[in-house]
Order: structure tokens, then sequence, then C-alpha cells
């Protein structure tokens, strides 16, 4: 990460100076352009981005930027709000994902601050290591990044915040638990299945404010529907959700944040080998609830439907579901935006307007009872996909659909996060190739916290 100080900057230290249009350009610095002064979040977000890439073009990897002057450039946004976004937008831009690199990707090392608030600058600093920190996790190839793997990281996530407490469930205790779900999927591989859970209670009563369930599918070949040549390249980032759970709770420690919040990950590689999961079987979850398969790359659901029945020991106010789950989303919305459903279509409607604050962009999608009907079994209580073959059309409701038959019966709110379309950065991004996942939605679980809802 970028070492950031406040106070005089050196000679060394290469100025960025951010002006309208053709005004105030400064010779010996490195001139931004911002189009107007009226500039909308989104909008500002990627001139942060864009000054980062602008340095690195210049080989200037020791900066100097003056907020104070920047907040009389933008009067629309305050010197918290620009000290917050500033660094984070030049974190996330800074990133490169070189661990396997014998030569490493040039970054900026330091930025020299004048005007800054604070206090921000080391809440951005703190959002900025878990985001980092979820996008090293999706990054990492999955022969380093198995169930047990990411289990590992869960506990050394606790070991380093004594608020943080991880537990891991093995083959055995799952077993003991009922979960066919998680167990069937991950009955292919030579790595065996894990329950993840990262506890965090901040907050002095004993009941918890929100449960997450992230999908952690270490690798997913597909299974015997084995997925068509040419996706593959990035199936290790299909525990993206589980690895956004995690870093969310352990930022909300990081944070001090008073509530009480659970990660729920059920990890697995959904692999392909005589012993996988079979088109036709049928399997007992965790609730007592079956499920006919209709295609094995349909995974992602049948590990959460154990999550969510092992979430719901922890009674939570709300439960959210978060999953790179569908490549409808993506058909739908493009790279763009992450797809939410609830029944509470107001709540879906407040998560777009926190994920425009937070930077982890939602579009409200429909759960409504006709999906469910949609997804009833023949042989079973559910199927896991709606057509043989093919998840037909509206696949992404009918998913948060099947989803919601594990979670109407608990005295929980509900909301499932689709976020197969921003798993990594659209061309809208300004974010290099080389940063891979792009982190997200761990500022706006969070966002969900500290609102308490």
């Amino acid at each position: 990460m970028i070492t950031w100080k406040t106070g005089k900057a050196p000679a060394k230290a290469k100025q960025l100076n951010f002006y309208i249009k053709d005004e105030n350009k400064i010779s010996d610095a490195i001139n931004i352009a911002v189009a107007d002064n009226d500039l909308n979040i989104r909008k500002l977000r990627r001139v942060f981005r864009k000054a980062v890439s602008s340095a690195k073009v210049h080989k200037a990897y020791t900066l100097s930027v003056d907020i104070s002057a920047l907040s009389q450039l933008l009067p629309s946004y305050d010197i918290a709000t620009l000290s917050f976004e500033l660094l984070l937008q030049f974190e996330l831009a800074n990133y490169a994902f070189d661990k396997y690199k014998s030569k490493k990707t040039p970054k900026i090392s330091t930025v020299f601050v004048n005007g800054a608030d604070k206090k921000e600058l080391k809440r951005a600093q703190d959002y900025a290591k878990y985001i980092l920190h979820a996008r090293d996790l999706a990054n990492t190839p999955a022969e380093d990044m198995t169930p047990a793997t990411l289990a590992e990281e869960a506990k050394k996530l606790a070991r380093k915040d004594k608020k943080l407490i991880a537990k891991i469930y093995n083959k055995k205790a799952l077993e003991k638990m009922g979960a066919g779900a998680l167990l069937s999927v991950g009955k292919g591989s030579p790595h065996e299945p894990k329950l993840i859970t990262l506890e965090y209670k901040g907050a002095k009563k004993k009941s918890y404010d929100l449960a997450i369930v992230g999908k952690g599918i270490t690798f997913d070949s597909g299974g015997l529907d084995i997925k068509p040549a040419g996706r593959f390249a990035d199936m290790n980032q299909d525990m993206s959700g589980g690895g956004a759970a995690l870093c969310a709770v352990a930022l909300a420690a990081a944070l001090r944040l008073p509530v009480n919040v659970v990660a729920v990950v059920p990890a697995a590689e959904n692999a392909v080998s005589g012993f996988a999961l079979r088109p036709g079987d049928i399997i007992k979850t965790m609730s007592g609830k079956t499920i006919e398969i209709g295609h094995t790359d349909a995974e992602g659901r049948l590990v959460l439907a154990d999550g969510i029945s092992y979430a719901a020991k922890y009674k939570a106010k709300m439960l959210v579901t978060v999953a790179t789950l569908t490549g409808a989303a993506l058909v739908a919305l493009g790279q763009e935006a992450n797809a939410v459903m609830s029944k509470d279509e107001d709540l879906s409607w407040a998560l777009r307007q926190w994920g425009q604050e937070t930077g982890d962009y939602c579009w409200p999608l429909p759960l409504w009872d006709e999906y469910s009907e949609i997804m009833k079994g023949t042989f079973a209580d559910l199927k896991n996909i709606q057509n043989k073959g093919g998840a037909g059309d509206g696949g992404t409701s009918t998913a948060g659909a099947f989803l919601y038959e594990f979670a109407k019966d608990l005295n929980s709110s509900f909301v499932h996060i689709d976020m197969a379309p921003r798993m990594t950065p659209g061309p809208n991004d300004d974010l290099p190739k080389d940063g891979g996942a792009l982190g997200g939605p761990v500022a706006l679980l969070v966002e969900l916290m500290r609102r308490k809802v």
C-alpha cells in the first residue's frame, strides 16, 4: 500500500495539479483535467484513478496533492469526502496483483497530502486494506487457494485482531450437520469442503445485526456439466463473495463498529471426477429440503443453501447472501452494477443509493413469488435450475428465489447480492488489468452494518 504523509513535501515529490479545462496549469506538475466543477461521485472517483495512471506514465512514484486547493476547485465536495475518496481511489488504482511476477509492477510509493482530513485518511486506509485483501484472496490461483487455504485466511484475520473469532468445520463435522449440499458440490475434488465462520461482536448485546453468507467456490469447472472452453481462466475468483464476506467483517472490526456480525463461508471446489455430483442426483440439504440437480454448474446456490441454514443459528436481524452467482446478471446489467434482490423493495432501492455512496454500484431486480414457483422440483422439493441443460430466462431472479426458499422461514430480512457483473473491473472503471478482481462489495456490506438495517 501507499505511504501517506502530511506536511511539506520534499522537492522530489511531483505535484499533482487538478484543473478545470485549461485553467491554472502548472508547468512542472502532472496536470489532471477535470471536465467541470460539478462532478458526480462516480466521475470524481474516475478522475482520481486517472491521476494514478497519469503519474505512472510520468514515472512519478512520489507525489504531492493539495486537497485544500482541490476543495476550492470542487466546492460540491467537502474536505472529508475528498480526503477519503482520494486515498481510497489512489489505492485501488495503484494495486497490482504481482505476487507471482519476477519483476514487480512499478507503483506509487508515497503521497504527501496538504489540507486533508486526517481522520478520513485513516478511515480510508482501513477500507483500502481490506478491499485490497479481498482482491488478493480472489486473485490467488486455485492451486494456492483451496477451501483449506481460505479457512486458514480466516484464522489469520482472527489472529491479527482479538475482536475476531474464526471457526472452521471439516468434512466430518459437515456430515454431522447434514450439510448435504455443500458436501455434494465438493465431493468431486481431492480438496475437502469447509464451512468457515468469522465473528465480530462490537456491541454489548447478544443478538446479531447481520449474517453474511458468502459463496466460497475456490475453483468452478462447472462439474460434469463442464464449462465451455475459454470460461475457466478466472474461475479461481468464484470465491469472491466468500472473500468479501470475510474482509467486510474484518473491516468492521478494524473500524470498531458497534455491531455484531458474522461471515459464513461454505467453501468447496467444483471439480470433475468419477465422484462428482451428477445431473439427476437428488440431494438433501442441512435444512431438510431436497434438491434435484438439473445442472452441476449451478453449484453456488447449493453451497449457499447450507450456508443460509447454518447462519440461521445466529438469528441475525438481516441475512445477506453475496455471490458470483449467475451469468444472467452480467447479461442484464453489463459490468456496471451488482444485482440486488429482496422481498423488501424499499431496501433494494436503498441498497442502490448506498452502492452509489460506497462505490459498490447496485441495481434492483425482482424477487417475486412467480420465480419461486418456477424453482419447484418434480421429484424433490426444489430444482437447482429452471430448465434441464440451461438457466432459461430470468436466471438471476430464479437463482435469488431459490436462495429465498431457505431463508423465508427465518426471522431475518433477506437480501441477495449477485456480484457476478462486478467480479472484475469493467471498461469504465479506469483500473489496470493487472489488478484482477475488483474487491467488492466489501464497502457496501460495511455500510449495511453501519446503518444496522
